[in-house]
């Protein structure tokens, strides 16, 4: 028996490989993941890689150039891909959820990711003016805003929003919270969540995604939802 909550590998497999790169998202998909959550942001030259990082060695990644980047990344062993090149590569084999860092241009975003022609791409910003344009850009586009502890009314804000989905810090979902939520049409998605215990509470709670960095052990315990 499988439960219907969404395998969410964070920014791939990484508890296992480095983050946001190929061999973390090939490993996500391998592992039984149905989706992979990764970060873009914009260079200086216009350019939307998958990185976590406001800065590479002291430099912010929106001052430098694309293949600036990439080739301090290679000084540090650390792979930069492209996001044209991931939504490529996976788009017929995982869904992405695609994190917005910093500034963007919401059309060029668009133009790579084609939330219009794949369901299956999920936008996530802690930024809600940033969600708030992307939605007017293309009300097809499925936006989910992320939530800390900042938030005193996170589906307040969701629904200002009209945003599909509620992703927070696990330890902040109530189960008051939730069926309020799906009671307004509103998806729970909970991050970080790496530990068993966690991930059998949240499957028991039926939240529409968990986010983990270990997608084989979510995976295992979904395949056995219900079992014992």
């Amino acid at each position: 028996m499988k439960s219907d909550t969404l395998n969410i590998a964070h920014r791939g497999a990484s508890g296992y490989f480095k983050e946001n790169t190929v061999k973390a998202f090939k490993k996500a998909v391998d592992f039984g993941a149905d989706y992979t959550e990764l970060d873009a942001r914009q260079t200086k030259d216009g350019k939307i890689i998958v990185f976590h990082d406001e800065a590479i060695d002291g430099f912010a990644i929106e001052s430098q150039n694309c293949q600036d980047i990439i080739q301090r990344g290679k000084t540090r062993g650390i792979e930069i891909p492209l996001l044209c090149d991931i939504v490529k590569m996976f788009k017929c084999s995982i869904g992405l959820n695609i994190e917005i860092k910093g500034k963007m241009d919401l059309n060029l975003l668009l133009s790579i990711a084609r939330p219009e022609k794949n369901k299956h791409i999920l936008f996530s910003s802690f930024n809600a003016d940033c969600l708030k344009h992307l939605k007017k850009l293309c009300p097809a586009a499925k936006t989910g805003i992320l939530i800390n502890d900042t938030f005193k009314d996170p589906l307040k804000t969701a629904l200002l929003l009209n945003a599909d989905a509620l992703i927070l810090k696990h330890y902040i979902l109530k189960r008051g919270l939730l069926e309020k939520a799906a009671e307004k049409g509103i998806k729970t998605i909970v991050w970080t969540v790496n530990g068993v215990k966690h991930m059998r509470k949240y499957l028991k709670w039926e939240v529409w995604g968990i986010i983990t960095d270990y997608p084989d052990k979510l995976h295992k315990l979904n395949h056995n939802c219900g079992k014992g």
